[in-house]
């Protein structure tokens, strides 16, 4: 009986959790989604890259009042490092490109750590692209340090 009442109160905790985290980013104020393409538009990242990072992390909550600014962090969300490193990968799939080698992914000067990066470096591996090979990123060619 008493592994039903520790049960029930960590499946409590986890839900009471889960509101609040809703309800937190429910208040996070953004731009629309035009909006955010636009900002990102005037430092060179393409409108699709722009709105595919927009989509992927629109759907962090289920408010409708949330929006997202182009520096806003992943650390502000909660996201981690593999995280960053799997929706990049996603992203890369999701807009028809193909990862570039280590060596070009190496050159990348700055870490992602907001959106605005995540455009850009998704901008900046559409202008690398290698048709022969596909590679999966690693912690060593991360652009997430």
């Amino acid at each position: 009986m008493i592994f039903l009442y520790v049960f029930a109160t960590v499946i409590l905790v986890i839900a009471i959790s889960m509101v609040v985290d809703q309800v937190r980013l429910g208040r996070h104020k953004g731009l629309t989604r035009d909006q955010f393409v636009s900002a990102l538009s005037k430092d060179g990242a393409p409108a699709e890259t722009a709105g595919a990072v927009y989509d992927l992390y629109k759907n962090l909550s289920k408010s409708k009042t949330f929006g997202l600014n182009p520096d806003d962090t992943f650390d502000g969300f909660g996201i981690i490092h593999e995280d960053i490193d799997y929706d990049l990968e996603e992203l890369v799939e999701k807009l028809g490109m193909e990862m570039s080698i280590e060596p070009v992914l190496l050159e990348w000067p700055t870490e992602v750590k907001t959106l605005r990066d995540m455009a850009l470096w998704l901008h900046w591996v559409s202008q690398r692209q290698r048709r022969s090979t596909r590679v999966k990123i690693s912690s060593a060619r991360s652009p997430v340090r």
